[in-house]
């Protein structure tokens, strides 16, 4: 839980730094440092999550697999990230890296809802069913809206 919560907490911070100096091309020296710091605590994330999915009983099996499936995509969004800039492929870089740190802060969101969204008072749900409900939209839904956002701005530059 530890891993899961710390590297977070680091992907989460080191990310914010990221995306705005990769998105102003301001304190482009400090990036790639910043940038091992993000991949760093996405990988310590990622195990920690990957170790929370296969022991997770609280919330059964459904939370377990989407646990698991956001910590395999982190890695893989990180990574192909990191794939395209060592190729110097700048723009697809920062995209993968946008989807990166959807995921990240995929827990932000996921905190708020159930913590905060008064569910039981306006349905008759228990904390586990929104929990599961929850974990599948805090990381899928914001992923299919950066997608129809980046086939959008395509489309637009074919007009």
């Amino acid at each position: 839980m530890i891993f899961h919560i710390g590297g977070g907490v680091i992907a989460l911070l080191a990310g914010v730094w990221q995306l705005w100096t990769g998105l102003t091309r301001k304190q482009m020296r400090v990036h790639p440092v910043t940038g091992r710091i993000y991949t760093g605590g996405i990988v310590i994330r990622s195990i920690g999550a990957i170790m929370l999915s296969l022991t997770t009983g609280t919330f059964g099996p459904t939370f377990g697999v989407a646990l698991f499936c956001l910590a395999v995509f982190w890695l893989v969004t990180t990574g192909l990230a990191i794939w395209f800039i060592k190729r110097k492929r700048v723009q697809l870089h920062q995209q993968w890296m946008t989807r990166s740190y959807i995921l990240t802060f995929g827990f932000v969101n996921f905190r708020i809802i159930t913590d905060y969204v008064p569910y039981e008072s306006w349905w008759e749900i228990s904390r586990m069913d929104i929990s599961n409900a929850t974990i599948w939209a805090v990381w899928v839904i914001p992923w299919i809206g950066y997608e129809i956002y980046l086939s959008m701005r395509q489309f637009n530059k074919s007009i």
